[in-house]
């Protein structure tokens, strides 16, 4: 089920949560405001008559970049305006304005309707820069295909990283640099880093589903990486490329076997650091959040064994 959610840049105090509503055969994107210091979320009702382009049971992924808040999707549209009723599922930033990210005539862009997706923001100095990726298979392999979005171009590329057939994918930005996080062919999660091409293994996912949705995010040095267990419960594991802590349970809900999972990360006036994690448990869309607990990272990094796992194609 597709949900993303992303920092107000506005407030900074709320959550943007993206996802789709459905008002007997049409699907329309839906937005609300959930607050993140213990305030009111708002209510989001769908009066919407119109036929939507948006591809309902594709993924969703968001990210601030390039001063918006930006979210990526599937929709069906015309391969070209000449022939409108030849249409094709291509990726498609759905918000704030509709507009496929390439020709929607370009063959890498078009894709089943549950692609996964993910997409992250990288700013150095002034310069914003988003990198929005998604999984493709090509010549009989799934490949991650990426495309760098600035303000002036984008441009795309595609990387062979032996995923495994059922991988999800999530992005965040790490030192700077973009990075990805997939199920590799052994079903261990990896993550891929798209600035210098080095690949390191997340340990400790034992009990992963197969086929796990995937989310990830920093605070300082640390990275937090969530998943789905074999039992729909979600839990966590933090780390820092060289060394990972054992999961975390974060919710009491079940998570659905289909549920996106997106997080946000808040400081508080307390002076910690909360990750908001958002999923759907039924036909509800969950709010939690759990500190990034800096001091178990710490310990971490005293303990012994600091060996790097790096997998080589």
């Amino acid at each position: 089920m597709a949900l993303a959610a992303v920092l107000d840049p506005v407030t900074k105090s709320s959550a943007a949560v993206f996802y789709y509503s459905q008002v007997k055969d049409r699907y329309n994107l839906a937005m609300r405001l959930f607050s993140l210091v213990g305030g009111s979320d708002s209510k989001y009702t769908d009066f919407n008559t119109s036929k939507s382009t948006a591809t309902a049971s594709s993924h969703l992924a968001a990210a601030n970049f390039l001063g918006a808040m930006r979210v990526y999707g599937v929709a069906t549209i015309p391969k070209v305006d000449t022939a409108p009723g030849d249409t094709t599922e291509v990726i498609t930033q759905v918000s704030p304005v509709f507009n496929p990210v390439d020709k929607p005539s370009e063959s890498r862009v078009q894709v089943p309707a549950r692609v996964p997706l993910a997409v992250c923001e990288v700013t150095k100095g002034s310069v914003s820069t988003g990198y929005m990726s998604y999984l493709k298979e090509i010549d009989g392999r799934l490949q991650i295909v990426t495309y760098t979005i600035t303000s002036s171009r984008s441009t795309s590329r595609i990387t062979d990283r032996g995923l495994h057939a059922q991988s999800k994918l999530a992005s965040c930005s790490i030192l700077q640099k973009p990075c990805l996080f997939y199920q590799g062919s052994g079903k261990d999660v990896n993550f891929y880093n798209l600035t210098d091409g080095s690949t390191t293994t997340v340990k400790n996912t034992g009990g992963m589903a197969l086929g796990s949705q995937l989310a990830a995010t920093t605070v300082g040095d640390a990275i937090y990486v969530y998943f789905r267990t074999d039992d729909n419960k979600l839990v966590r594991v933090q780390g820092s490329g060289l060394k990972w802590t054992g999961q975390q349970e974060v919710s009491s809900h079940e998570i659905n076997a289909d549920s996106n999972i997106s997080l946000v990360v808040h400081a508080t006036p307390e002076g910690e650091t909360d990750i908001h994690h958002f999923f759907w448990s039924g036909t509800e869309p969950i709010h939690e959040s759990v500190t990034s607990d800096e001091q178990a990272f710490l310990d971490m990094m005293e303990q012994d064994d600091d060996d790097i796992v790096v997998v080589e194609y």
